[in-house]
């Protein structure tokens, strides 16, 4: 316990860059809907224009994006998150992408209560936003954080692992969820000056992987 207040205190605090970012060309474009921890609020971008849901956005054809960014956010919240800002949200959603977990991984959440957080919020968006598809992205690379101690961050991968099976189990539930279960290096240059949260590179890196997934599922963007 000590030694993980002390690890809080040494690493660099970013701040938040697209806690809420709304990119919209045409109103009669398909509309994606981006939610999630730290990754979908910019935390480790150097500004605005290099956030997630910026570089999305440069690098679609059409469509409108709507962001909703917490940092610290778990699954338990998702649905919280996204009932605070629905009166500004339109009714549907083409795509939605969902981007958590590194949280749920910090505090070891029980892959049940994860699990339960996570389908709850994917059941809403299916009934109340008639959302098509839905893509949630392998869970951040914790067991590679370079601020994170060797040992620690093989405690936190152990734990990533297991939330990915609860993720790929309720992807197996839903025809409209799709997990992108990539595993992969990723070098010095990916992450922010923190050692946590990815750089302007690893939000480049993100959007190409994720928006690649999204138009293999159809959608024109």
């Amino acid at each position: 316990m000590l030694a993980g207040k002390n690890l809080r205190k040494k690493i660099i605090k970013l701040p938040p860059h697209s806690e809420y970012l709304e990119f919209l060309p045409n109103t009669n474009n398909p509309n994606l809907l981006i939610i999630g921890e730290s990754t979908a609020a910019g935390v480790g971008a150097s500004h605005t224009d290099t956030t997630f849901a910026a570089q999305m956005a440069a690098s679609m054809e059409t469509g409108n994006i709507y962001n909703i960014g917490k940092n610290g956010l778990k699954a338990s919240g998702l649905n919280v998150r996204f009932q605070k800002h629905k009166d500004t949200l339109p009714l549907s959603f083409d795509t939605c992408v969902i981007l958590i977990g590194a949280n749920d991984c910090f505090q070891f959440t029980p892959p049940s209560k994860f699990s339960t957080g996570l389908e709850q919020f994917i059941r809403e968006l299916i009934k109340t936003s008639s959302c098509k598809k839905i893509i949630i992205p392998l869970i951040p690379p914790v067991h590679q954080f370079p601020a994170i101690p060797k040992i620690i961050r093989f405690f936190l991968g152990f734990h990533r692992k297991v939330l990915g099976l609860e993720v790929k189990q309720i992807a197996l539930r839903y025809s409209k969820v799709t997990f992108i279960d990539q595993n992969e290096y990723y070098e010095p240059a990916f992450f922010a000056e923190d050692g946590i949260h990815p750089s302007d590179l690893g939000y480049k890196r993100m959007s190409d992987m994720i928006l690649a997934q999204i138009k293999e599922k159809g959608s024109q963007y």
